[in-house]
This record gives C-alpha cells, structure tokens and sequence, in this order.
C-alpha cells in the first residue's frame, strides 16, 4: 500500500476547539460520529462532543470496549452499522 501524511496536533486547548477545527472541513451541521474506547470515554468523550455540537454538528457517540482486540473487522462493521443507523 502507498503511505498517506496527515497531521497530529498536540497541546492545550484542542479538544474544546476541535468543533471549530471540524467545521474548517467539514459541511456545517453535517452528522458525525465520535468513536472511542470506555477508558477513554469518561475523560474526553463529553467534552469532544460539545464542542462539535456547539459548532452546529450533529453528533453520535460511540464507546467501544477498551483494548487492541476491537481493532478488527469486527468492529469495523459495528462502527460502520452505527454510522448508517445514524444517517451518516
């Protein structure tokens, strides 16, 4: 496969401007769907989807079980399911 560049941010601030970032490519009040992991979830999660809500996006939530066995095709599909079910 051909290896793809993309950015990593780092510091602080970020996540509560991360709906001002998101609106700078994406379709304002577009549906999007915030994926993550129960041990991330109580530390992020909310604050992540407040500020793409307050940015006017249309935001699903979902929390997968913690650890690298949900990296699989598995998983995939739920997300991908959850993504659907929610018009995205």
């Amino acid at each position: 496969g051909q290896a793809r560049r993309y950015d990593i941010a780092i510091g602080p601030g970020l996540l509560d401007r991360l709906g001002e970032t998101a609106a700078g490519v994406l379709r304002p009040g577009c549906r999007v769907l915030v994926a993550t992991d129960a041990n991330v979830a109580p530390f992020y999660l909310e604050r992540a989807c407040r500020s793409l809500e307050a940015a006017g996006f249309s935001v699903h939530r979902s929390v997968l079980p913690p650890g690298e066995h949900t990296k699989n095709v598995e998983y995939l599909y739920l997300l991908w399911t959850q993504a659907q079910d929610a018009g995205l």
